[in-house]
């Protein structure tokens, strides 16, 4: 088998089954089932082997947005990113290099072919999920042919779970908590304050909908009032029609004009002070939640996708008005 991994930090590397196609492949897994990723959607496709037969092949692919809404969400990263290891000795490994590697390197009709590159030429985050792919064939082949002790796997699987570690052993040492600033020392690590400055700079989007007459409006009209001293609050409503569908190209530009409209309003932010801002999206008729999360992962613009994140999603029901289908 393969191991896929994508550039969320929070994401499981996951096993499965790759098949070669001259325009691209397809990943089987048991649970998410067959993911397609066609050269059509990629900007690059690289291949690092180390030039060792004891390290473990990696296919680096740069895809483009568009294929987004083929990947399972929790495949989704900060980077457009995924990466394919190929364990040393395997099948498909061998297969790789007798029946792929070279027609890829050598393919010209589809206008992308595999580039192979050095250790040099892998990013950080490459690095990072190699080391981690790395790291997993070491314990699986040292348990070949043994009952494998998941307390060995889980390490490889979950690269974070030593920093973790590490981190709820310092949070721990007394009962008061520790403070976000003090992390960065105790843990003898970089200062992290601009990361976190990032985050906070993004406009939180939260979510209100829930079936036909169940005053979604109403508690959206509340929420506004309720907090317009601590920031500023945008809504935005679903547009209907006839077919009662969302329009996901619509959400997304007016997207681009709030993060356009806030730009602006940063660079005047002397003249008074600037407030938070918050997004709310109210959904009408039967729309679904997924449809909007989806429309604001597969924007166009990186900056905007960047620039937004879900927060709350509620679903308002009216008891009174409720029923069920048998």
């Amino acid at each position: 088998g393969a191991y896929l991994y994508s550039s969320n930090p929070h994401s499981w590397p996951e096993e499965g089954k790759v098949h070669f196609f001259s325009r691209g492949l397809l990943f089987s897994h048991r649970h998410h089932g067959s993911i397609v990723l066609s050269k059509d959607h990629m900007n690059s496709i690289s291949f690092y082997d180390g030039d060792s037969t004891s390290v473990v092949a990696a296919l680096l692919i740069d895809f483009k947005s568009s294929l987004l809404p083929y990947l399972p969400v929790h495949f989704h990263g900060s980077s457009n990113f995924l990466m394919i290891a190929l364990f040393p000795k395997s099948k498909i490994y061998q297969a790789f290099y007798s029946e792929v590697f070279s027609p890829w390197q050598q393919q010209a009709n589809s206008g992308l072919s595999l580039k192979v590159i050095q250790e040099d030429g892998l990013s950080v985050e490459q690095k990072r999920l190699h080391s981690s792919a790395q790291k997993l064939f070491s314990v699986l082949g040292h348990s070949v042919g043994e009952k494998q002790s998941p307390l060995k796997v889980l390490p490889a699987k979950l690269p974070e779970l030593d920093w973790f570690l590490q981190h709820f052993a310092i949070s721990s040492i007394s009962r008061e908590p520790v403070m976000r600033t003090h992390l960065p020392v105790l843990l003898q690590q970089a200062e992290i304050t601009p990361i976190h400055r990032v985050e906070n700079d993004k406009v939180i989007v939260s979510i209100v909908t829930g079936l036909p007459g169940c005053h979604a409006s109403e508690l959206c009209a509340f929420l506004v009032t309720l907090h317009k001293e601590y920031g500023r609050w945008m809504v935005y409503r679903q547009i209907m029609d006839s077919s009662e569908c969302f329009h996901a190209a619509h959400f997304q530009r007016y997207l681009s004009s709030v993060l356009e409209a806030q730009q602006n309003r940063s660079a005047r932010q002397s003249a008074y002070t600037r407030k938070k801002t918050r997004l709310l999206v109210v959904l009408q008729g039967y729309t679904d939640v997924i449809d909007v999360v989806q429309a604001l992962q597969t924007h166009p613009d990186s900056k905007v996708k960047s620039s937004f994140t879900i927060g709350a999603i509620t679903v308002c029901v009216d008891p009174l008005s409720c029923y069920m289908e048998h």
